[in-house]
């Protein structure tokens, strides 16, 4: 659930007063048009779009519609799996084949085939689709009148709903909603300042909606004292809450029940006025900060609240500023942009604005509720506050069900172990069959998602299943002299044929998902190496081969933490994400909140992964001593030269050492250097890059006289991803800082030009470690009958997102085919 605050910078007095008096005749007289839901589909989604009357044939009043919305989403996991493609593209790996080839190779292999093996041709390339089921479940209260209202939904969030409502009730009105999405509350002030607050589908148990939208006005404070009755309840979200609205003018029914206790209530609504839909573009946003309400809300309480203004200062070098100045003094907050206060600092321009103090007023109140608050500011000066809420550590409760649908698809049935009376037909072992054509076909099926009994993996449990097809028509093979009379008399039965093959289909998709299905779900592996065994990974470098085996022994822990559920179209799953050695966990620090926005594209599937997956792995790797490394003559050869004491260089490690004091250096002295990280190196996503920070100390040992000289050093670089072949995942990553420094125990010290030769030394050791390991790269899983492919791979906000798609195996298209003669049921041919 979230809140947002909208406001508009400060205008003329002489426009303020016209503006008021515009709005108070709106209100006396609204001209907003209400209209009736129309029964198509297609009138419905035209009329949204085009923002007129589909049944009057007439335009709204509407002002400019803005669809761009920022999701803020509680998520305490670290990889987010993102299936936001609408259509799924089966095809064979060697490509699609044309559809005059296609058949004559379906008839040839038909020919061929024997036994009573049942095969299935897929034809053309077929689709899979996935929304909401509308679930209707039975209710306690008034079933007749619940039936046929337009909206009726009910929810366990009765307190959180009252708290934000309570939060943004700065006016006695404001505007329900009830659209696809969820519910929305508006309170908006004289077109300066919009409040909204968000109630997401999910969290309502039954949702169910009669139309493409409501809307209507209420009296906030009448809403939220019948939220309230049972305000001494003892559970931690309230009591159970049923809403119902029968018809257009009709009262907004709430049913609150607990314990036994029900209380009833009917609310007047009346009519929704026009009102501003502000237009702010995630393209215009300049500058944008995601930090910790506490702080903010102690910077507000701060300012005089006599002050008439309140300066917004966001500098895209410094951080974020707050100051106001009253009869009392001055006051100024500053926060810088690397502070833990803050935790997403984005700025393209720096910005300088000031707002009224009685327009933010209401913004403090929500910032009680809040977990994160985001800030953002668009190049004409325009704020927007989102506040996101969590309430007892959940956000988004889990779906009842969603809808599978495969549309467009043709398929070629071979049958071969029916109509055995055929066989008599042809004396020799070939025999005679029956080839189904099913052109157009549509399956329809209603999926339950569930955690499997392990707790890891995800299971589905079928439901109804409706199969149609456009045409169906039956021929008879190898029949000869008899097939056309068959084929005649095949063509009779079609239509009493075709109900039976759909009613089969249904069946056999039904069981291949609750047996094989499943149980391959239930042994997938929840954990898998980062590098698979067999992959041929060729390097020269004696460093990364030394190396090579801690990374292929690290494994990824992807098991679920949480119910999959659904949003907008997609299925999401959160997984652990943890990577440790052998898969043994053993992570000190948790994982952070991913924030993001929950953008559609052509890919389909997206995985967000957070920080700390990353910073796991290179915690797992530091436990083992990956980044501790000896540099001499053998480890990297091509600087043997310099790790000498006798060069025709400019200057090797021999000139150092003498410079330094050392006594006694012979011409064939030999150098090692021993790097050591101090702590795990870290891995940030910020400003759409990977930064890289690791902490060590180097000893450098000569073969004569022993340790001669400690340091410390802190290195800095910069990383880019980019994905080759569309499955392999290659980095670059660039050493932009090496900071070397006398330690305190070093018996010898260097002076500033010895150390940028060593820092040199050291940069160019790890630069050439490091580009080793990320020369390989690292291949995209593969599971059992799965492949992916066609990844491409951005930072977006505090993760790094994978975008891509997935293909099944034609081994499992072909299980459909294989499966089939075990179905043994009543509904044969």
């Amino acid at each position: 659930m979230k809140i947002r605050f909208n406001y508009m910078t400060p205008t003329t007095a002489a426009f303020r007063t016209a503006l008021d008096t515009k709005v108070r005749g709106i209100c006396e007289m609204s001209k907003r048009v209400i209209y009736t839901s129309p029964t198509k589909p297609s009138e419905i989604l035209q009329a949204d779009k085009e923002n007129i009357d589909p049944n009057m044939n007439r335009r709204l009043p509407r002002k400019k519609h803005s669809k761009s919305r920022l999701a803020l989403l509680n998520v305490k996991n670290t990889t987010r799996v993102l299936p936001v493609r609408r259509s799924l593209r089966f095809a064979n790996e060697a490509g699609e084949v044309p559809p005059e080839q296609s058949e004559n190779n379906d008839k040839k292999e038909s020919k061929s085939r024997k036994g009573r093996l049942v095969k299935v041709h897929f034809l053309r390339v077929y689709h899979l689709y996935l929304r909401n089921c509308a679930m209707e479940t039975s209710s306690s209260f008034n079933a007749d009148y619940n039936n046929s209202a337009l909206f009726r939904g009910d929810t366990d969030f009765t307190r959180a709903i009252h708290s934000m409502i309570k939060a943004v009730m700065f006016r006695d009105t404001g505007t329900v909603f009830f659209t696809e999405n969820g519910m929305k509350i508006t309170v908006e002030d004289y077109q300066y300042v919009q409040a909204n607050v968000f109630v997401q589908r999910a969290m309502f148990n039954d949702y169910v909606l009669v139309g493409s939208g409501i809307d209507f006005r209420i009296k906030l404070p009448m809403l939220c004292e019948c939220l309230n009755f049972l305000g001494s309840s003892t559970s931690g979200n309230g009591p159970r809450l049923e809403l119902s609205y029968m018809r257009d003018g009709a009262p907004l029914r709430l049913i609150l029940e607990e314990c036994g206790v029900v209380t009833d209530c009917r609310i007047k609504t009346l009519r929704p006025e026009d009102y501003v839909e502000f237009d702010f573009s995630t393209d215009k946003i300049t500058c944008k900060v995601i930090m910790k309400p506490d702080f903010l809300r102690d910077a507000f309480l701060d300012v005089d609240s006599s002050s008439e203004y309140l300066e917004l200062k966001i500098d895209a070098d410094k951080g974020f500023t707050i100051a106001a100045t009253g009869p009392t003094g001055d006051v100024k907050t500053e926060f810088p942009r690397n502070s833990d206060v803050i935790e997403i600092f984005s700025c393209n321009e720096s910005q300088h604005r000031k707002f009224r103090m009685s327009l933010l007023k209401p913004a403090v109140k929500a910032l009680q509720l809040a977990n994160k608050v985001s800030i953002r500011l668009d190049n004409k000066g325009f704020l927007s506050i989102q506040y996101m809420i969590d309430f007892n550590g959940e956000t988004i409760l889990s779906p009842s069900s969603l809808r599978l649908a495969v549309t467009n698809m043709d398929m070629a049935v071979q049958l071969s172990e029916r109509w055995n009376l055929l066989s008599f037909l042809r004396p020799n072992d070939q025999g005679a069959s029956v080839v189904c054509y099913v052109k157009a076909l549509q399956v329809l099926l209603d999926v339950e998602l569930y955690r499997a009994r392990n707790g890891k993996g995800i299971q589905l449990k079928t439901g109804n299943c409706v199969a149609t097809s456009e045409s169906f028509r039956v021929n008879a093979v190898h029949a000869y002299s008899f097939e056309k009379l068959v084929n005649s008399i095949g063509n009779a039965f079609n239509k009493l044929i075709q109900d039976t093959v759909q009613r089969r289909i249904c069946t056999q998709v039904k069981h291949l998902i609750d047996g094989p299905f499943n149980e391959q779900l239930m042994n997938m592996a929840n954990k898998v190496n980062l590098i698979i065994p067999e992959m041929d990974v060729q390097s020269n470098g004696s460093l990364w081969n030394s190396k090579r085996s801690l990374i292929e022994g690290m494994m990824l822990d992807y098991g679920l933490v949480r119910e999959p559920y659904l949003h907008q179209n997609a299925i999401i799953t959160m997984h652990s994400g943890e990577i440790s050695w052998q898969g043994n966990g053993g992570t000190p620090f948790s994982p952070n909140q991913i924030i993001t926005s929950l953008e559609m594209n052509d890919r389909m599937l997206n995985v967000f992964i957070s920080e700390y997956v990353i910073n796991s792995l290179l915690y797992a790797l530091w436990k083992k001593g990956a980044f501790d490394a000896t540099v001499n003559k053998n480890t990297v050869p091509h600087l043997s030269q310099l790790m000498s004491s006798n060069c025709y260089l400019g200057m090797c490690l021999g000139d150092v050492v003498s410079s330094a004091g050392v006594p006694d250096v012979s011409e064939d002295e030999e150098f090692e250097i021993f790097i050591t990280a101090e702590k795990p190196p870290e891995m940030l996503f910020q400003d759409g890059l990977a930064k890289f920070i690791s902490y060590n100390k180097a000893t450098l040992h000569s073969n004569r006289h022993g340790p001669l000289f400690h340091f410390t050093g802190t290195t800095v670089g910069y990383m880019r991803l980019q994905v080759l072949d569309g499955s392999s995942i290659f980095g670059k990553l660039n050493i932009t800082k090496v900071q070397i420094s006398n330690h305190p125990n070093s018996i010898y010290k260097l002076g500033n030009m010895e150390l940028d030769f060593v820092s040199s030394i050291t940069q160019t050791v790890l630069q050439q470690l490091i580009d080793e390991v990320s020369s390989n790269g690292l291949n995209l899983p593969k599971q059992n009958g799965l492949s992916l492919g066609r990844a491409q791979i951005n930072v977006v906000g505090n993760s790094l997102k994978v975008d891509l798609d997935f293909q099944f195996d034609q081994h499992i298209l072909e299980e459909f085919g294989i499966k089939l003669p075990e179905i043994r049921t009543a509904d044969v041919f």
